[in-house]
């Protein structure tokens, strides 16, 4: 088993700093390995090391610009640092170039619900179930929807709201 064999296997059995340790490793002896920048990324956000978990993503998506796991490695250690905005960007950045990537629409429909922009987030599962989701996204997808569905029952509406938006300069 090769080093990043060994790297990967400790990230899937979640064993994190020896992945993270192995990563560096492969590093030392390949600077240019894209894959262990992206396993280290993920082994860092799993660290809740957020801010060198984005640089690693970054690193990772400069020695290969198609790797759609490090765009989303970006977008999603911007958003677990609290910088939902620019992690909005890097979605809709990825999405133009990408426009069929399922996983996208989803990860950036979860960051317009927590900013509680339900049509924005509702619009973009919708446009991943056009995008031929697995069956496991499609689940994902509808669990999403009927979540926000339930929400939208308890959400307290105002019948005078749009007279009270009319009103306003």
């Amino acid at each position: 088993m090769t080093l990043i064999d060994e790297a990967f296997h400790q990230l899937t059995d979640g064993v994190l700093e020896r992945a993270e340790e192995l990563f560096s490793q492969v590093l030392l002896q390949d600077p240019a390995d894209a894959r262990a920048y992206r396993g280290r990324g993920f082994a860092r956000l799993q660290l809740k090391a957020y801010r060198a978990a984005h640089q690693d993503f970054v690193q990772a998506h400069a020695l290969d610009p198609e790797d759609l796991e490090s765009w989303s490695g970006m977008a999603m250690s911007l958003a677990m640092d609290h910088e939902i905005y620019p992690a909005i960007t890097v979605f809709e950045e990825l999405l133009a170039k990408h426009p069929r990537y399922v996983k996208g629409y989803i990860q950036l429909a979860s960051l317009y619900f927590r900013l509680c922009l339900i049509a924005k987030g509702r619009t973009q599962l919708e446009t991943a179930m056009t995008c031929r989701p697995t069956a496991a996204e499609r689940k994902l997808i509808e669990q999403m929807l009927t979540e926000q569905k339930q929400l939208d029952r308890n959400r307290y509406y105002r019948p005078d709201f749009e007279a009270l938006q009319q009103k306003q300069p």
